[in-house]
C-alpha cells in the first residue's frame, strides 16, 4: 500500500510538472500561437481586423497576468476543457482527441500485440537453439534497431520505405475514397496505412521481448528440472 501510495504521488507531481511546462514554455518563446493563427488567415482578417481580437479571446489569448492565466488553465483542465485547436480551429481539442484516440488506440494495441508475440517466439527460438540462425543474425539486427531513438528509426522508415521506395503512404488512416464502415475496402486501406507505422514500433519494439525471453529460458533451461 505504501509503495502504491508513493507511486500515486510521483505520477501526480509529474503530470502537474508537464502541465505546467506545457503552459510556460509556448508563453516564453517568441511570438504567439494567435499570431501565427492571424499570419495565416491574414487576407480574411485584412477586412476585419477586429476579428482577431474575437479569436484572441477565444483561444485563450489572455491578457491577465501570468499567475492568473495559470489558475485558470489549470481550473480549465481540471472540468476537462483544454481549449480550441490552432491547428484544426474552430474544433475543441477535446473533439480532436475524441476523434483521433480510437485510431491511435488500435495502431499501438495492434502493433503492441505483434511485438509481444514475434519478439516472444523467436526468443524461445533464440534460446532453444543458442547459436543457431536466429541467435546469431536475428537477435543482433533486433538489438541494432532497438538501440535507436524511436523517432529517428521513424523518419527513417518514412524516408527510405514510403518517400523514396513508395511502398506505403505518407499519411491518413485510410484512402480518399473508402467509406469508413464495416467493409472489406475499409479494412483493407486502413491496415495498407497502419502498416508503416506499425512496421516501425515493431523494429524497435521486438528486440525488448526477444532480449527479455531468450535470456528467460536460458535461466529456465540451466536449472536441472
Amino acid at each position: 500500500m505504501r509503495y502504491l501510495s508513493r507511486r500515486i504521488v510521483f505520477y501526480l507531481i509529474a503530470l502537474w510538472a508537464s502541465l505546467t511546462i506545457n503552459f510556460f514554455l509556448p508563453r516564453l518563446m517568441h511570438g504567439d500561437p494567435v499570431g501565427a493563427f492571424a499570419f495565416r488567415f491574414k487576407d480574411q482578417l485584412a477586412n476585419n481586423p477586429h476579428l482577431l481580437d474575437a479569436i484572441r479571446i477565444e483561444l485563450g489569448g489572455s491578457k491577465d497576468p501570468l499567475p492568473v492565466q495559470y489558475v485558470q488553465y489549470l481550473g480549465n483542465l481540471l472540468h476537462g476543457d483544454f481549449g480550441i485547436s490552432y491547428s484544426q480551429y474552430p474544433s475543441r481539442v477535446s473533439e480532436v482527441l475524441a476523434a483521433t484516440l480510437p485510431w491511435t488506440l488500435v495502431l499501438a494495441g495492434t502493433a503492441t500485440l505483434l511485438a509481444f508475440m514475434i519478439g516472444t517466439f523467436l526468443g524461445i527460438i533464440a534460446a532453444w537453439r543458442r547459436g543457431g540462425a536466429v541467435d546469431r543474425f536475428v537477435t543482433p539486427i533486433t538489438m541494432f534497431t532497438y538501440s535507436f531513438p524511436p523517432f529517428f528509426l521513424a523518419m527513417l522508415t518514412v524516408y527510405f520505405i514510403a518517400l523514396q521506395a513508395g511502398l506505403f503512404p505518407l499519411n491518413h488512416a485510410y484512402g480518399d475514397g473508402v467509406q469508413i464502415g464495416w467493409n472489406l475496402p475499409f479494412f483493407k486501406s486502413a491496415a495498407y496505412h497502419a502498416a508503416l507505422p506499425v512496421i516501425t514500433f515493431l523494429l524497435y519494439s521486438v528486440g525488448g521481448w526477444l532480449l527479455g525471453m531468450r535470456n528467460v529460458m536460458i535461466n529456465v533451461l540451466s536449472e536441472e528440472y
